[in-house]
């Protein structure tokens, strides 16, 4: 008879307190058959132990209904989590919620939502998330847990449930273990983004990058993910899909890199506008498009062409320069227009903290475009010269 639905425990290291436990936790369970399951309980939390994985439950009643749950699987690398109640006030009919776990401490938020109707009339949440060290300390830190499902929130007594969370802990491997790496991803580019994913930053485009599960991160929100085993690595590149005027987009493109970092020393990521090389390779000049082409003006030209990958997006090089007294400077900006005006906005990729220079450009009657500068622009250019001026549109040789 084996016993290795436990042995995954032994898979690296533990620390000394931990290793007591878990010998305590391992004593007491060998005489169980790996066939078989053992419910055990103290107050209203319990354990179910087998040869599948390890599940602590919450208000688990003789008919098997419960409210809360926290599963390790064996065929599933996330903790699996189930919450049923009268959940209906709480779920918009159509639309996901958002739940989040949290105690005094630590936030989770949960992946990969689906919503079930149960023949009690109850509704059943079930989600993911990594056994990070968020998710650990939820678990055992005995801290009351405050479940949010949408602006609805619950609080479960966490103090009886310590040793049970210890074993699923045990149970899983401990996951959350020192090489996962926790980031923070936060949103500062203006524009909701759709879609998360990271790639080893060594590798460039050579490896497919991971995604990041995520429902959408709004301006200015930010969201918590685990890269499991991302400590042995610690550099990635972040890749992203901006929505489209707010709106998911059916046919989405794949993430474009958006920035490298060694989340190692900063585990936190702060979405700018996206990078000109990301949204704007070399495109052919067109005289169909107002916008795209060569500009030139007195002591002001611009280059301006379109995104590949979001032709929607303008990235215009703005130059400034005169011969006496001699001032030169450039800078890039890019924006998305509104008819024959746009908001041009700098971005530096190689220097996140440069300031930011703002170029208004707008397309009058005569078909001449007149540039105002806003913000620190100066660090772009001399203090005799700027990138305010009016333009026209070169002619595109035959």
């Amino acid at each position: 008879m084996g016993y290795g639905w436990i042995l995954p425990c032994q898979a690296r290291l533990l620390k000394a307190d931990q290793l007591i436990l878990a010998g305590l936790y391992l004593t007491a369970a060998l005489w169980m058959s790996p066939a078989m399951a053992e419910d055990v309980g103290t107050s209203d939390w319990s354990v179910s132990m087998s040869a599948e994985g390890t599940t602590v439950s919450y208000g688990e009643d003789d008919s098997g209904d419960f409210e809360l749950s926290f599963a390790c699987e064996a065929d599933r690398p996330d903790l699996q989590i189930r919450l049923r109640g009268n959940l209906s006030k709480s779920i918009e009919a159509g639309k996901l919620p958002d739940v989040s776990m949290e105690n005094d401490a630590m936030s989770v938020g949960l992946s990969k939502l689906e919503v079930f109707e149960q023949s009690t009339g109850k509704q059943e949440i079930r989600g993911q998330a990594p056994l990070s060290d968020a998710m650990r300390d939820l678990l055992v830190s005995g801290a009351p847990l405050v479940v949010t499902v949408n602006d609805t929130t619950e609080t479960y007594p966490m103090e009886n449930a310590r040793d049970w969370a210890w074993q699923l802990v045990f149970g899983c491997g401990d996951k959350a273990a020192d090489g996962n790496l926790d980031i923070t991803i936060i949103n500062r580019a203006g524009l909701p983004i759709q879609e998360l994913a990271y790639s080893e930053a060594e590798m460039g485009g050579s490896i497919v990058a991971n995604p990041l599960e995520t429902t959408g991160l709004k301006p200015d929100d930010s969201q918590r993910f685990t890269i499991l085993g991302g400590r042995d690595i610690c550099t990635f590149e972040i890749s992203a899909v901006f929505e489209e005027d707010g709106e998911d987009s059916e046919d989405s493109s794949d993430p474009l890199p958006i920035g490298t970092q060694d989340f190692c020393e900063n585990p936190e990521f702060i979405v700018h506008v996206p990078s000109p090389e990301t949204l704007a390779p070399e495109q052919a000049l067109s005289d169909d498009d107002p916008w795209v082409g060569e500009w030139e003006g007195e002591g002001v030209s611009a280059t301006i062409r379109r995104g590949t990958a979001k032709p929607e997006f303008l990235v215009i090089d703005v130059s400034a320069g005169q011969p006496e007294p001699s001032c030169a400077g450039a800078v890039t900006v890019f924006g998305k227009p509104q008819g024959l005006s746009v908001k041009g906005v700098s971005y530096d990729p190689n220097d996140k903290a440069a300031p930011i220079c703002e170029v208004h450009l707008s397309i009058n009657e005569s078909g001449e475009m007149e540039a105002t500068s806003r913000g620190d622009c100066t660090y772009y250019h001399g203090a005799a010269c700027g990138f305010d001026g009016v333009m026209k549109k070169a002619e595109i040789p035959d």
